[in-house]
């Protein structure tokens, strides 16, 4: 039987995640993201390009969360919530992997730019977990070290 390797996250306790605790000690900033910090916190981190997602679009999904969110107030359900994040969560997800816009991301040297900025503080300020440089859109798992 060949011995498997363990992963990083099994060896490192900088790459543990832990999900943020309402209960516990926070620390809140205005001028310093993120503005709710919390000491072991793991942070999902996302963005898109101004251009990913057309205005008309927008709109459209806009009008009908707000016509969707009057007729179902929280609290919600878990099948609410399904339906919710199913509706809306998942149309914009669909929408950004369309490439609509200018997908500069698509471009590997603007993807790099943006790599390479979310690598720039690994192991010094934070721990970098997860991150994906996508055509219209980024996102981030990270841990922040030493705050609070």
């Amino acid at each position: 039987m060949t011995p498997v390797k363990p992963s990083l996250l099994e060896l490192s306790p900088a790459y543990t995640v832990r999900v943020f605790n309402p209960y516990e000690e926070i620390r809140f900033t205005e001028n310093l993201l993120p503005h709710w910090q919390q000491a072991g916190a793991v942070y999902f981190i996302t963005f898109r390009l101004a251009d990913a997602l057309p205005a008309r679009l927008l709109a459209q999904w806009e009008d009908e969360r707000t016509t969707w969110l009057r007729f179902h107030p929280k609290p919600w359900t878990l099948e609410t919530e399904d339906e919710y994040h199913k509706r809306f969560s998942g149309a914009v997800d669909h929408w950004l992997d369309a490439g609509h816009g200018s997908c500069l991301l698509r471009q590997i040297d603007c993807a790099k730019i943006i790599d390479d900025a979310l690598r720039h503080f690994d192991g010094k300020r934070l721990a970098l977990i997860s991150s994906v440089v996508r055509i219209m859109s980024m996102c981030s798992w990270f841990k922040i070290q030493n705050i609070l």
